[in-house]
């Protein structure tokens, strides 16, 4: 179980890089976060979740990624 923790913590933090990233690449784009809710079809308070950072959502992100025109590749590992 131990060795889970750190792939959780590394998980997290690109996590937490990758959607500050992409807050900046909406906001250079001039974006706002209503835009964005309207082009995923969610409710804006789902945006202002995931760029808080209140859960992790891999749905939204790759969405709201697709709709800048950013390429994310998630690779995994089975042990």
């Amino acid at each position: 179980m131990s060795e889970q923790v750190p792939n959780i913590v590394q998980f997290k933090a690109s996590y937490k890089q990758i959607v500050h990233q992409l807050v900046q690449i909406r906001k250079q784009a001039g974006q706002t976060q209503d835009n964005m809710a309207e082009w995923i079809g969610v409710d804006r308070r789902k945006i202002i979740s995931f760029e808080n950072l209140k859960k992790v959502d891999l749905e939204v992100m790759l969405i709201y990624a697709n709709n800048l025109s950013v390429d994310i590749t998630l690779d995994y590992k089975v042990y």
